[in-house]
């Protein structure tokens, strides 16, 4: 669309008056017209900047797009900007807890979490993030409460990646746990950010490895307890429609036995000592597996894994299977779902297990429902039911928790 130049217009129209005007008039004229003519000199140069020049101005004025982008590029702020990504997610949470021969317990939480990510190279990406909670490794929770007092606020990720190549990467740091993990899992919290080095692999074909080297206690005195681990996998299509993944993981928990349990100095369900120190070795064989295809037009997701420690006898072993029908992503979409777990006494290296599955413990059972809707976009409100069974192996108990959950992503 041609712009319609005022400016000239207002000067054609005096022009076309003067004849008609008194000689002090043709004075005042000539003073406007000199001020229009400036101020559309003016404007010819705003529009330039802008961009909105007819095409022959531009060709004398305006800035070309490539110089334009030239400049932005040479902008050292612009080009730092461009460096960085920011992202987070906030969690309100109502909880209620049932638990045999305790009061019910009602509370609200909430868990605010943020990373930055910056290129620091081509192929080095930094991370750093913060959130919610205390020193909990397995929660960024707080609760509502205290008074009003301030929540606490953590170290959550700091950690460099590694890229050299497109099949590769390494990490250094304080970092997300980088294996294969199913849908439904209890065999490790979604919460827990492991320390020390990691390196992950894939190809084209989808073939992965991961493998990892992680500090647990550093002791300067001892021998420091540790978590090395290796994992192999596939996923890709089975067929058309149909995708399906799969991994085995080894792990040996170094020189855990015969320490104090680490966090609040609890076993979580481990076996321990007259002094209250781990009795066992803690060396996993596991694997996982995820089937993904639709039925209807809804995704359907059914997951499983099964889990050894290959260090003890009896209590060895663990397992869950879940089938999750639909996904709440875009706005008006939902997902249910229903996992059952067993995992015993010394299956699992319980100080890592899902924290809210039976209360964060080993030497238990039982069922998770849950149940999502997207609201709007990066909205969702989720539903949870855990309904387990704890100290199976001995003084059986029952313990219940709901959850209900809005969640935001930014």
């Amino acid at each position: 669309m041609r712009r319609l130049n005022v400016a000239a217009l207002v000067a054609a129209v005096l022009c076309t008056l003067a004849p008609l005007a008194s000689g002090s008039d043709i004075d005042e004229i000539r003073e406007l017209r000199s001020q229009i003519e400036l101020l559309s000199e003016r404007l010819r140069v705003l529009e330039a900047r802008a961009g909105l020049a007819s095409p022959s101005a531009a060709t004398t004025a305006a800035p070309t797009a490539a110089a334009a982008a030239t400049d932005a590029a040479a902008d050292p702020a612009l080009d730092w900007a461009r460096q960085l990504s920011l992202k987070g997610d906030m969690r309100v949470r109502h909880e209620r807890l049932e638990r045999d021969g305790l009061p019910d317990r009602d509370r609200q939480r909430l868990r605010a979490r943020v990373a930055l990510t910056a290129r620091a190279l081509e192929t080095v990406d930094v991370t750093v993030g913060i959130a919610s909670g205390g020193d909990d490794p397995r929660s960024a929770n707080q609760t509502f409460g205290s008074s009003f007092s301030r929540k606490d606020v953590g170290l959550d990720l700091a950690y460099v990646d590694w890229h050299p190549t497109g099949t590769l990467n390494v990490y250094g740091g304080k970092m997300k746990y980088p294996g294969f993990k199913p849908a439904f899992t209890a065999f490790i919290d979604g919460d827990l950010n492991p320390e020390g080095l990691a390196l992950s692999w894939h190809d084209e074909n989808g073939l992965f490895a991961n493998a990892f080297s992680y500090w647990i206690e550093e002791r300067a005195a001892n021998v420091d307890s540790m978590w090395f681990a290796g994992q192999v996998g596939w996923r890709g299509p089975l067929a058309d429609g149909i995708n399906f993944a799969a991994a085995a993981t080894y792990q040996d928990f170094a020189n855990v036995q015969g320490q104090e349990p680490f966090y609040l100095g609890q076993s979580f369900g481990n076996t321990t000592t007259a002094d209250g120190s781990l009795r066992y070795d803690y060396d996993l064989a596991q694997l996982a597996v995820e089937l993904g295809f639709l039925l209807g037009e809804a995704p359907m997701l059914i997951s499983g894994e099964f889990g050894r420690n290959l260090a003890v006898d009896e209590l060895d072993t663990a397992w869950s299977l879940g089938v999750l029908l639909g996904k709440a992503s875009a706005p008006g979409t939902w997902e249910v779902g229903y996992a059952y777990g067993d995992l015993e006494k010394d299956a699992l290296f319980a100080q890592v297990t899902e924290s809210d599955f039976a209360d964060g413990r080993t030497d238990s059972r039982g069922h998770h429902l849950r149940a999502g809707y997207a609201i709007a976009k990066n909205w969702t409100a989720n539903l949870q039911l855990y309904l387990n069974d704890l100290d199976v192996s001995g003084d059986t108990f029952g313990f219940d928790r709901v959850q209900l959950d809005l969640n935001f992503k930014y």
